[in-house]
């Protein structure tokens, strides 16, 4: 009956400590997706960076345009089809650097969303950890609580032990007995 007791208490203590694995586990799993995610935030930072920086050489590239006027004049064909060029290229720049904003704002609210699921998976944790330690406790005081004589169960083998003694010298000593006159060579 105390058999049962403690192998009942023995597979729920490792239904806990498994279940406390999978939580620590999806902990690692949650740092880990946060490094990603920091990761990709600064990356976003240095693409706006160029983004920033190619505007400005736009900027430049303009105010060159101005001082060149009286050559661009003569050119106004070629000119037209650079600054359509350069106006496309803008609006493809604007549009990245629109979608760009968009995923950043995507990434922030995923970032706040992590944080509070972690919260909240630091809390349940502690709760886990709570009711771990009450477990452990009832365990302790009910294994206090069992108490095992072992002598009964010595007193019921040894009748039998000693027959199997007697019935096993009885095999080996005939055997003994054809090794110790064969001889040896």
């Amino acid at each position: 009956m105390a058999d049962r007791s403690l192998e009942r208490i023995e597979r729920k203590l490792d239904v806990v400590v498994k279940s406390q694995t999978k939580v620590v586990k999806r902990l690692d799993r949650l740092e880990r997706g946060q490094g990603v995610i920091a990761a990709r935030q600064g990356a976003l930072g240095q693409r706006q960076g160029k983004l920033e920086l190619n505007q400005s050489k736009l900027v430049r590239n303009q105010s060159e345009l101005a001082r060149n006027q009286s050559k661009l004049a003569r050119n106004q064909s070629k000119l037209e089809l650079r600054q359509g060029s350069l106006e496309n290229r803008q609006g493809r720049l604007e549009e990245r650097q629109g979608s760009m904003e968009k995923r950043q704002g995507g990434l922030e609210q995923r970032q706040d969303k992590l944080g509070e699921q972690q919260l909240g998976l630091r809390e349940e944790f502690q709760d886990l950890k709570r009711y771990m330690g009450v477990l452990h406790e009832e365990v302790l005081e009910r294994i206090q609580t069992l108490v095992f004589d072992p002598e009964p169960l010595r007193q019921e083998f040894r009748p039998g032990i000693s027959d199997l003694r007697e019935e096993l010298l009885q095999r080996i000593e005939p055997l003994e007995a054809v090794i110790r006159s064969h001889p040896r060579g």
